[in-house]
């Protein structure tokens, strides 16, 4: 496949299963990640990244993202080059009441991904609903062998 997802190795999974050891619950496990990876005081930084599934057809390739209470409308898609970068954020919705258990991840987020150079980057589209972004990138057609005939 000629799709590519980049980002920073996880440096905590990496020492747990080099180690042998028995993973840790997700929401420690993200702490310990920005901790390890020393971001700089006023870099921005994301608060969560959803989890996507990448689905390759024949003429194109679909991006599933994860977004349970974000409205469509406010994220963002964005084409940088090689890269397809989608973000935005999901707000507290507790309003005045004092969360008892929180397991949904809150505020900013991105996800960044390395496209080839066989993505049609002006044709890609985007769709929202029931919490899901599905993003469509058509490939480009593949030039096909041809005969070029010899002029005398």
């Amino acid at each position: 496949m000629e799709f590519y997802m980049s980002g920073i190795p996880n440096p905590v999974s990496h020492l747990i299963m080099s180690c042998g050891l028995t993973p840790i619950h997700p929401v420690l496990q993200t702490h310990l990640d920005k901790l390890l990876r020393g971001r700089e005081e006023n870099q921005q930084q994301d608060d969560w990244s959803p989890k996507a599934d990448v689905v390759e057809f024949e003429d194109h390739l679909e991006i599933y993202v994860d977004a349970p209470g974000v409205d469509p409308a406010g994220i963002n898609v964005e084409v940088d080059q090689n890269h397809l970068v989608i973000s935005g954020s999901r707000e507290n919705i507790i309003g005045e009441g004092v969360s008892v258990v929180s397991e949904r991840a809150q505020g900013r987020f991105s996800r960044k991904f390395r496209l080839s150079d066989r993505i049609d980057t002006d044709a890609i589209s985007a769709t929202g609903s029931f919490g899901v972004l599905v993003v469509k990138l058509p490939k480009k057609a593949v030039p096909q062998a041809r005969k070029v005939d010899v002029v005398v």
